[in-house]
């Protein structure tokens, strides 16, 4: 059983404090555009990417053309509703400018702006719609609600496909893929690595995994609980080492949860903290190459896999020592010339590409929001807190798999999305603290005035 859990923060901070839902003759066009945004994101995240244009270097995917119609409604919307910009806010477009400049400096003024506005769009867009379109926790229940066919179809494809041994959406829809290897049949443990609608298995794998988090916390209907986890779980099927390290590490955080609960404590995350810290320091000390060689290593299904990851460390890291302020743009990393230009890390590719000012806030970004929600989940009773909760747990593992792959298209778009939410949430909490005081004070106010 999940959480089952939507509810009684309005309800301990104050009724006033819930976000006001506009009567239906009052709600506008521009209202019921947002509510169901998130809903559309999704299925145009899971449109095969097969069916994509090429405008020069620029490939056109179904959630890419929604992201560049949806940009300006957001931006207006975001001024509206009124939002504060937020250290997540911030901490992205000083990303975003770091990542122009470096572009312009490596690649001149024209390819540099084009360049810059590809990726832009992925991250501002995408982030955008979880910030703005995920107001309280109703939100969230309708988007798991509505975006479930589509997710049971998706893992449906990927089970089906890994034991045919046929990537039937390549095979129907050829992908312009901009991944090494593009759709090559490739084996893991006798079964095919599925593809489904996805650009590459990695990123199927990513955004499937980590919706089991959201379903088992956050989903109140027991049936479409299930329905959410099994299609979570058929995340396997993409054969995805990160995949794999993703399920096994939500479910590692989700006992840890169940067992402080059983033990009578509150969402205590410090202790876990804390002990990941200690094993991270022993790991350091008592490893040849330190902790993150130790975790990219160990964090692959095949021991090939995991070598040539920390190859790729060691020459990437190598490359960002010998260009740490604008990075390298799309030059080719020095590395050995047997190895392939991929860089499977995340935010060892940003680095590369674009210098540490643009890594330091862009990967700030994530982990302020996943130490913020953790503090809320602490704070709240076990009920109130679980969306932030989940949140957590989904972010930190979207964002620890970044140290084993990269992120591009599809998966980039879906881990802005999840920042996005997340932002929300914390802005959220952060508003109904601030009404529950203020109600708190005109009380007092009332009381002394009698």
């Amino acid at each position: 059983m999940g959480d089952a859990a939507f509810s009684p923060s309005p309800r301990r901070l104050g009724r006033s404090a819930a976000r006001p839902r506009p009567a239906a003759e009052e709600a506008g066009l521009l209202d019921r555009f947002v509510d169901y945004l998130p809903t559309v994101l999704f299925y145009t995240l899971i449109v095969p990417a097969g069916i994509s244009f090429s405008i020069g270097d620029f490939l056109l995917f179904a959630y890419r053309a929604l992201l560049i119609l949806a940009l300006p409604f957001l931006l207006f919307y975001f001024a509206r509703r009124r939002h504060r910009l937020m250290l997540p806010d911030m901490l992205l477009i000083a990303g975003l400018l770091w990542m122009g400049v470096s572009f312009v400096y490596n690649l001149g003024l024209l390819s540099g702006l084009e360049a810059t506005g590809g990726t832009g769009i992925d991250m501002v867009g995408a982030y955008l719609i979880g910030r703005v379109c995920i107001r309280d926790e109703r939100d969230l229940a309708r988007f798991l609600k509505l975006i479930l066919p589509g997710l049971l179809l998706v893992g449906a494809v990927l089970v089906v496909e890994s034991l045919t041994g046929r990537l039937w959406i390549a095979s129907i829809f050829p992908i312009q893929s901009t991944f090494e290897g593009g759709t090559d049949y490739q084996y893991r443990l006798g079964l095919l690595r599925a593809f489904g609608p996805f650009q590459h298995a990695i990123l199927g794998g990513l955004i499937m995994a980590s919706f089991l988090t959201l379903y088992l916390m956050l989903e109140r209907n027991p049936l479409r609980r299930a329905f959410g986890i099994g299609a979570a779980l058929a995340g396997f099927f993409t054969l995805s080492s990160a995949a794999i390290a993703s399920l096994a590490l939500q479910a590692a955080l989700h006992l840890y949860r169940w067992g402080m609960k059983l033990a009578g404590f509150r969402n205590n995350w410090w202790a876990l903290f804390w002990a990941a810290v200690i094993c991270i320091a022993m790991l350091e000390l008592v490893s040849e190459n330190g902790a993150v060689s130790v975790i990219i290593r160990y964090a692959a299904l095949n021991p090939a896999t995991g070598s040539y990851r920390l190859l790729i460390w060691d020459y990437g890291t190598a490359n960002v020592a010998s260009n740490p302020l604008f990075g390298i743009g799309y030059e080719e990393y020095e590395r050995a010339a047997w190895m392939t230009g991929s860089v499977d890390n995340h935010w060892l590719a940003v680095a590369i590409r674009h210098g540490l000012p643009a890594l330091v806030p862009l990967l700030a970004m994530p982990l302020a929001l996943i130490v913020r929600l953790a503090i809320i989940s602490n704070r709240l009773p076990s009920v109130a807190g679980v969306p932030y909760a989940a949140f957590m747990i989904a972010l930190f593992s979207f964002t620890a798999m970044g140290i084993t792959v990269a992120y591009w298209t599809a998966a980039l778009a879906f881990f802005y999305f999840l920042v996005g939410c997340s932002a929300a949430l914390v802005e959220l909490y952060d508003k109904r603290v601030a009404l529950a005081a203020r109600h708190r004070s005109e009380m007092r106010h009332a009381a002394q005035s009698q």
